[in-house]
Order: structure tokens, then C-alpha cells, then sequence
């Protein structure tokens, strides 16, 4: 009963919030699209109850819920300590060390980074379970409704450069499978898409127009996935660059821009490597390397592929460039797949190559191609696959970490598309088009 009751309040917030309506949107397809979610979720639920066996140790679908509940436990007890494990106050005090030991995943499995991220997806279910009193369902809700801040987000920032094809949009952003899938689980995932999506409707809405609201936004957007997954931002930040640079100086070459930066931030990168390790970016990929490395050694999942170790040699890292972006946009490999979810995951890749096979063979004519934006999402694309070709060597974690990846393939493609020759051929999609707006 108690999801039913907040899938009805929040369908109420999303049919009475203007940010869910307008660029084609309305309440009642935003209403489907959270509906639709939330029966992804309740199936993400279900693979890893029922198909992977509850282990609730290993699992990540249930260990950070499962940990959020000590905080909760806490919250009964003794209140302060709730507080202090939410915000980090006077952790190595003895008072709170049976709540952190008996967190099973309240450390890292692997130690380098910069910030904690088990942490702090640990804390939000914390925040959930205040609502929720301990129902896991109800965080899946909650998982869904705030991805679908993020997905809507996403869907705005871009739907103004894409106005002839709001349809294709919506359904590269808001229906991939694997979005859908893992967007809607218990997970990192719904929270990255949350703040990644934010942050570029944030961005856009800055450059358009400096106000208090987007900067707060912006803001909060960045820390947010800091905390939650910097790999994200460190793939982000050259796009976020470049952009800017490009809006200021509308006459400068996009490909001359976004390659500066590219070169600049390799050099800062050289720079500061062995010399400062809080922001030695190759140091932590390499330790994120031995770490995954020696886990899926040790752990032998299902759909382990060969990684090469990797040094602390930057030069390392540019020989393995190749290996690491064939990894992570092509596998896992239909003949290698020895599941349906790896073999769903497969097909996927096929049918996104396909659709973007088709867009490059009805391109629009160089002087209609937004190159601006075509330059920062291959920038996010191609940072975001490289440091999860580097550093996982686990097939099903690297579909899991590219799904925030997916929607700026979508964008990249449609940004090339010449609608009207597409729909010439395909008159169908025009008609179902005119439909929606």
C-alpha cells in the first residue's frame, strides 16, 4: 500500500510541476514514462531476487539499502547518531563504531578515489528510509521518480537544438532498455542520471541566461556527482569547457577547440602526475585498475574479459587507448554472451550502431549540424568510455557504468540526422511525429 501511495503523490507533483511539461512533453506522457519505470524497476527487483538469488552480500541491487537500514535502526534508538552518520560528524568516535562495523559496505571494495560513494548512496537511502520505513519498493519509487528529474532535464537542454526530432529524442533518452533498466533499480545509477541530466540543462540555461536558480542548480549538480561518481565529472569538465568557449566565441572551429582542450588537459595531467596526488588523475586509474582487476581475478564473475595491467606510466594508458574504447562500446560480444541479460545487452549495442549507421546515411548538410554540440557529447562519450575501458574488466559492469553514456549517443546521432530525408524514405515516423507535437 505504501507504494501505491507514493507512486500516486508523486504522479500528482508530475501532472501539477511545470518543469514536466512544454518541448512536447505533457503529464500524461511523463505519467507513462514514471509508470513505465517503475515496472523496470519492480523487474530490476525481481532478476536479482529471484534470477541472481538475493545475495544480499555481493549484490549491490540490495547491500547499500541493506546497510541505509543500520542508519535507520540508529534513527529509533538514539536520533544523534543517525544525524552524525548522515552528515559525517565525529565518525571515529567509539559511540558509533558498532553502526559502521555492522555496515558491511560502509567502505570502499576498492580504496582510492577521492570520495567515498558507498558512502554517499548509502546516506541517500538513509534519507528515503525516513519515508519509506525500511520497504525497499518505496525506494524504488523514489530511485525512479528523481532519474526521471534527470532524464526530463536532459531531454529540455537538448529538445530546443532538436525541435524536428522531439520524438527520436524522447525515445533515445526516456526508452533504451538498459536505461531503463539500470535508471531504475536501487542504485548509483538513477542518482548519476539525476545530477548528470540537471547539470547540462543547468549549463545550457546559464549560457542562455545568468540567474541565481540555474547557478544553484549547476552548483549543487557538480557536487552531487562528485560525491556519488567523479568519473562522470572528470569526463564531463572538457565538454563543459569547450562549450562555454565556443558560446563565448561563437566564431572559433569546434574540432580546433574541443582538441585543445583535449591536449591542454592531458598536459595538466602529466603535470601533476606523482607530484599531487589528491588530483593525480593517472595514479587513481591505475590503483582503480589493480583494484578491479584483482577482484574480477578472485571473484571469477560470468563475464570477466582479459585487462591489461596497467602501470603507472601514462604512456601505458595511450597504448591501451584502442583496447579500452573497442571494450566498452562494442562488448559484450554476441558470440561471447552466455546470458540473456548479456545477449539482451548485445543486441542493444547492434540495433544503437544500426540507428546510427542510418542517421550518417540521411545526414543533414554540414552547414545545418550543430558541430558545438556534436563536439561536447563525442567528448563525453569518448572521456566517460575511456576511463571505463581502463579500469573494468567485468562485461556486465561496463554496460552498468556506460548507461549515462547512452542518451548523448542518441543526441550525437540525431544532431547529424536530416529529418525530411528520413522521413522520405520512412513516412511513418513523420506521421507519429506530427502526432506528438
Amino acid at each position: 500500500m505504501l507504494t501505491i501511495f507514493y507512486t500516486l503523490i508523486l504522479l500528482w507533483v508530475i501532472r501539477k510541476w511545470s518543469f514536466f511539461s512544454g518541448n512536447g512533453l505533457t503529464p500524461n506522457i511523463v505519467s507513462f514514462l514514471f509508470l513505465l519505470k517503475i515496472g523496470f524497476g519492480f523487474l530490476f527487483f525481481a532478476v536479482f531476487y529471484f534470477y541472481y538469488g538475493n545475495n544480499r552480500f555481493t549484490s549491490d541491487a540490495f547491500r547499500f539499502f541493506d546497510d541505509s537500514l543500520v542508519m535507520y535502526e540508529a534513527l529509533k534508538t538514539e536520533p544523534s547518531y543517525y544525524f552524525r552518520l548522515l552528515f559525517g560528524i565525529g565518525l571515529d568516535k567509539p559511540d558509533l563504531e558498532i553502526y559502521i562495523k555492522e555496515m558491511t559496505f560502509w567502505g570502499r571494495d576498492f580504496p582510492h578515489g577521492l570520495f567515498n560513494d558507498n558512502q554517499t548512496i548509502i546516506r541517500i537511502n538513509a534519507i528515503f528510509n525516513l519515508f519509506s520505513f525500511g520497504n525497499y519498493h518505496v525506494h524504488t519509487i523514489f530511485m525512479c521518480f528523481i532519474s526521471l528529474i534527470g532524464l526530463t532535464a536532459l531531454y529540455k537542454a537538448f529538445s530546443p537544438f532538436l525541435k524536428a526530432n522531439k520524438l527520436l529524442l524522447l525515445g533515445g533518452i526516456f526508452l533504451m532498455p538498459s536505461l531503463l533498466f539500470w535508471g531504475s533499480g536501487v542504485l548509483k545509477g538513477g542518482v548519476v542520471l539525476f545530477g548528470l541530466g540537471l547539470l547540462v540543462w543547468s549549463l545550457f540555461c546559464l549560457i542562455d541566461k545568468i540567474s541565481a536558480k540555474h547557478m544553484v542548480v549547476f552548483c549543487s549538480s557538480i557536487l552531487l556527482l562528485l560525491f556519488i561518481k567523479v568519473y562522470v565529472i572528470i569526463a564531463l569538465t572538457p565538454c563543459i569547457i569547450g562549450y562555454v568557449l565556443l558560446a563565448k566565441y561563437n566564431r572559433w572551429n569546434s574540432l580546433i577547440t574541443y582538441t585543445s582542450i583535449f591536449i591542454i588537459g592531458g598536459l595538466v595531467c602529466l603535470s601533476v602526475h606523482k607530484k599531487i596526488p589528491q588530483i593525480d588523475i593517472i595514479t587513481k586509474l591505475h590503483f582503480k585498475n589493480f583494484d578491479f582487476t584483482n577482484m574480477a581475478e578472485t571473484s571469477n564473475p560470468g563475464s570477466s574479459l582479459y585487462l591489461k595491467r596497467l602501470n603507472n606510466d601514462p604512456i601505458e594508458f595511450v597504448k591501451t587507448i584502442p583496447t579500452a574504447l573497442l571494450n566498452t562500446t562494442f562488448r559484450p560480444f554476441i558470440w561471447l554472451c552466455n546470458s540473456a541479460m548479456m545477449l539482451f545487452n548485445s543486441i542493444e549495442n547492434i540495433v544503437l550502431f544500426l540507428f546510427g549507421v542510418l542517421c550518417l546515411f540521411f545526414k543533414n548538410k554540414k552547414e545545418n549540424i550543430n558541430f558545438k554540440l556534436i563536439g561536447f557529447c563525442l567528448t563525453f562519450i569518448i572521456l566517460l568510455y575511456l576511463i571505463i575501458g581502463w579500469t573494468t574488466p567485468i562485461s556486465g559492469a561496463i554496460v552498468r557504468y556506460k548507461t549515462p553514456a547512452w542518451p548523448f549517443f542518441t543526441i550525437l546521432f540525431l544532431l547529424i540526422l536530416d529529418e525530411q530525408k528520413l522521413y522520405s524514405k520512412l513516412p511513418f515516423l513523420e506521421k507519429l511525429d506530427t502526432k506528438f507535437k
